[in-house]
């Protein structure tokens, strides 16, 4: 979601603690035991009226939904399948390039106020069908129509679909018809038009379709988790103090309204970890876990506490348990990139990185990640092309900033550093100019100014003039404790 500080603090002293491991002892994915798997596919729009593509995804986001209570079953998340839309590719390629068991698919017909719908559960290995129902409803009982067909999919791969899970969701639904169509109009043009195009005027429209189920809902849960989910998203993209201030307001709003949803939960999290609140952030994530663990946004959400937290092994540990879940979403490479990075994990950064690559070629953090790396190992010259490709992309200059001035430092160019008027403690530190170097290191650290960057400290190759300084090993000294303290506090959900 909203990662902070790409540039941050080197190793020579000896951690003696479990959480750093050799990169030997580690997969680039660590793959989670499920009893069974499923990828639901997009949901065919057969009806008469071809605007109601929208109303499609939503079922079949509301059917992944609500698998994902089922914690014996490996449900791909949305946007991953979502990749599959119209695709011409069988059954077999997609459930192997998804690492399922099962696919459903299925159609959607709405007509005014009836809905009917045709599913049916394919088995990849030999494509036979082991369920087929079709369903006519009102369009009034559309959630109630969602929970059987989850129901009969549970039955028929044998797993249990717990009622009060189920009941747990309800929690964040609407009664108004409306409301839940301006809800689903929203998040069609959010998932599926501005995380493809990253034009403004599609991010708008899906804020304005989401605005308007509020205003006939003003206690929908969903639409308010929504409603984050679209101002984080953009937040990755623009780096806005205007969504980060709309985040934390809808956030403390469905505090309010929704303290106990799983939602809630998933959302909270994510606002106290950016405030810092660790105590409170693992308290929701662990509350959420507890309800259901097997859902992709939340694994996502735990990898970004734990990131934020300074705790990078784990966070790459639900990194990896998130793509799993979600194996083509290009967000969720952003923090085992990062927590790989800083722990000095080269050769698995770059396995991430070539792996995101694939999904968004030039995406700026993709880009930004290359440079940080190739920094770290040499290679100079391929950093220079990462920063034309950057400013050709207009990104964040501050980031492009920090990337020129440690090139710059790295290569003995002292007075191009100091004329960039750029407060970047690596490129300090290499020049010797340590006084600087621990100012900038002691001003990211002070309370609620930054996360806790012990792993970072020392393994930041950057800082290695500064390892003999007592004033950094004190910094060192007084993180680790930090560090410590967190990983015995929040080793275990």
């Amino acid at each position: 979601m909203i990662f902070a500080g790409y540039f941050a603090l080197k190793k020579d002293l000896k951690p003696q603690v479990s959480d750093i491991q050799k990169t030997s002892d580690i997969h680039v994915v660590n793959k989670t035991e499920w009893k069974n798997s499923i990828a639901v596919l997009p949901f065919a729009n057969i009806s008469a009226d071809k605007d109601q593509e929208y109303f499609c995804d939503g079922m079949t986001e509301e059917i992944i939904t609500k698998l994902t209570t089922i914690n014996d079953l490996k449900v791909i998340s949305r946007t991953s399948v979502m990749r599959f839309k119209n695709s011409k590719k069988s059954i077999k390629e997609i459930g192997r390039q998804l690492a399922v068991e099962n696919v459903l698919e299925g159609s959607v017909r709405k007509d005014k106020n009836r809905v009917r719908i045709t599913a049916q559960l394919i088995r990849v290995a030999d494509d036979a069908h082991l369920w087929a129902k079709n369903y006519d409803r009102k369009l009034e009982d559309i959630f109630a129509l969602q929970d059987k067909v989850a129901k009969a999919i549970a039955n028929s791969l044998e797993v249990t679909l717990s009622p009060g899970v189920l009941d747990q969701f309800k929690l964040g639904e609407t009664k108004n018809m409306q409301a839940y169509e301006y809800y689903l109009k929203g998040m069609f043009l959010m998932n599926s038009r501005y995380l493809n195009t990253l034009a403004e005027e599609d991010f708008r429209q899906a804020v304005k379709m989401l605005e308007k189920a509020l205003e006939l809902d003003p206690t929908y849960v969903k639409c308010y988790t929504g409603l984050v989910w679209t101002y984080t998203s953009h937040l990755m993209y623009t780096g806005s103090k205007g969504d980060l201030n709309e985040v934390l307001k809808l956030s403390k709003k469905l505090e309010e309204i929704a303290p106990d949803s799983i939602r809630g939960h998933v959302v909270l999290g994510i606002y106290y970890a950016l405030k810092n609140d660790f105590d409170r952030s693992f308290a929701r994530i662990k509350s959420a876990w507890k309800i259901s663990a097997n859902d992709a946004e939340l694994s996502y959400v735990i990898a970004f506490f734990y990131y934020r937290a300074g705790l990078y092994r784990k966070a790459i540990k639900f990194s990896d348990r998130s793509i799993d879940l979600d194996p083509l979403m290009s967000h969720s490479y952003m923090t085992p990139i990062l927590s790989s990075t800083y722990l000095k994990e080269y050769s698995r950064a770059e396995a991430y990185i070539k792996k995101a690559a694939e999904l968004r070629k030039d995406h700026p953090f993709i880009l930004l990640s290359k440079g940080m790396v190739y920094l770290r190992t040499g290679k100079y010259e391929r950093v220079e092309k990462i920063l034309v490709k950057l400013r050709e992309v207009n990104h964040n200059p501050e980031n492009v900033s920090s990337l020129q001035a440690v090139l710059y430092a790295l290569r003995g160019k002292r007075n191009k550093v100091l004329e960039l008027n750029h407060t970047s403690s690596g490129a300090f530190a290499i020049l010797g100019l340590k006084d600087r170097a621990i100012a900038i290191i002691e001003k990211s650290l002070e309370p609620n100014k930054d996360f806790n960057k012990y792993l970072y400290l020392i393994n930041q190759p950057f800082y290695d003039n500064l390892r003999d300084d007592p004033r950094f090993q004190k910094i060192v000294a007084d993180a680790r404790k930090i560090y410590e303290e967190r990983l015995k506090k929040y080793g275990d959900l």
